[in-house]
């Protein structure tokens, strides 16, 4: 079974790569991509081929937050600069939401991953 997690997880990310940037365009994206790619992180964990995710890991705390503070710090940019909330500037639409969206997957990603596999317990 550990074979097959290897070879599942690249599988898991070039379609999740997909669904996101087919999602740029269209409906979708963010989650579904987020959870594709969190589906492969516990296969990976199930398989014990990568650690338990704990809070007190760095990474961990900043992935979870990056999606939903990313989107915060546009919305309140995009309010303060006179434009609206979330009203984009025509130059910049485009590269802001795939930002955007990106830094969701990630974190929607991490977030399922570390909630299905439990928080790792601490060594004593």
């Amino acid at each position: 079974m550990n074979a097959w997690s290897r070879y599942l997880a690249p599988l898991t990310i070039v379609i999740g790569g997909y669904l996101l940037w087919r999602g740029s365009s269209g409906p979708g994206g963010a989650f579904q991509s987020g959870a594709l790619l969190a589906a492969g992180l516990i296969v990976l964990r199930l398989n014990h081929v990568i650690p338990g995710l704990s809070w007190e890991q760095a990474w961990l705390r900043c992935s979870v937050l990056c999606g939903a503070g990313f989107f915060l710090i546009i919305a309140c940019l995009t309010a303060w600069l006179g434009q609206g909330w979330l009203d984009y500037p025509a130059s910049y639409s485009a590269s802001l939401i795939f930002i955007i969206e990106f830094l969701a997957t990630i974190s929607i990603a991490v977030t399922l991953a570390w909630l299905v596999t439990g928080q790792q317990e601490a060594a004593s």
